[in-house]
């Protein structure tokens, strides 16, 4: 891992490109952090650049970045991550538009993409957060919720539920 490569600050993680340090978030995908409290983790995944059409030009050249950082102790004011605290980084193929939201439970990342559109088609990935690597695609543009923007996803007991722009509720049943 080269710990040079990626410059990291409270909630934004850019690709250091030579860019000036104005725009070095240019094009960024959009983080999101995901703790695991158990593991003393914290997780922040987003993209190369962003999941929307308007990059559609770099499609094939996007990945999810998924960076683990050690857990910020209780009662910091400020804690500002750099790239030295990284512990881990792991890149992913890239293969949906338009990121949402997500939860991490025992390890394992589901994640949430798209917004009810045929260009932005809603769907899951699951991702093991300690090996980094995809586990499961699931694509949930033909289920009763396919047309409504999804936003983001967690567990209630063992099941996992999905809300959308539309302030409704679902649970993913998975055979």
């Amino acid at each position: 891992m080269d710990r040079g490569v990626w410059q990291a600050t409270v909630h934004r993680i850019a690709k250091n490109q030579t860019l000036p340090k104005r725009s070095l978030c240019v094009g960024w995908g959009w983080p999101s952090s995901l703790v695991d409290i158990e593991k003393g983790y914290y997780y922040l995944f987003s993209a190369r650049y962003r999941t929307k059409i308007d990059f559609i030009d770099k499609y094939d050249q996007n990945n999810y970045i998924l960076t683990r950082f050690p857990l910020p102790k209780i009662g910091q004011r400020y804690v500002t991550l750099t790239p030295k605290d990284i512990t881990e980084q792991f890149e992913l193929p890239f293969d949906i538009l338009f990121t949402q939201g997500g939860t991490l439970r025992n390890g394992i990342i589901y994640y949430t993409f798209g917004c009810g559109k045929p260009h932005y088609p809603n769907a899951m990935r699951i991702i093991d957060a300690n090996e980094g690597k995809m586990l499961e695609r699931i694509d949930l543009s033909t289920c009763i919720f396919a047309e409504e923007e999804i936003e983001c996803c967690a567990f209630y007991g063992d099941r996992l539920l999905v809300n959308t722009a539309g302030c409704h509720l679902y649970e993913i049943i998975r055979d």
